[in-house]
């Protein structure tokens, strides 16, 4: 994976390095989850985009989901305001081209800064 698209997590560094969850229990889901989950797991790894440390779509399509609210509770967060969609619409309503992405996958394509990566680790019930 290229390494163009690093980015640092953003909040603001003024908190207490050992209030980041370090343990969480794993979600207990189905044998049929469990190994999606599996395959989910091992396809990131493969493509190099999480790696080894010592919910449902609307459309019901399984995908992998973590759950931060426990690193988010301590991170002081930078807040950006989200653009009013229908200013967004005015601005390119004159436009010729448009470009589109894949929002599933488009997630994983911005990396987080190595030295925040530890924060985002997760559990699942055949490992971390």
């Amino acid at each position: 994976m290229k390494k163009q698209h690093v980015v640092n997590l953003p909040y603001i560094k003024t908190f207490s390095e050992k209030n980041i969850p370090t343990k969480a229990r794993p979600i207990q889901m189905s044998q049929q989850k469990m190994e999606f989950c599996k395959n989910e797991i091992a396809e990131l790894l493969h493509k190099g985009i999480i790696r080894k440390k010592n919910a449902e779509l609307e459309r019901g399509a399984p995908r992998l989901v973590i759950n931060y609210k426990p690193l988010n509770l301590v991170l002081e967060w930078i807040r950006y305001p989200i653009p009013n969609k229908r200013d967004l619409i005015n601005i390119l309503e004159k436009e010729v081209v448009f470009s589109k992405f894949d929002m599933k996958s488009g997630f994983w394509k911005i990396q987080i800064d190595e030295s925040d990566r530890y924060k985002t680790a997760f559990v699942t019930p055949f490992g971390h």
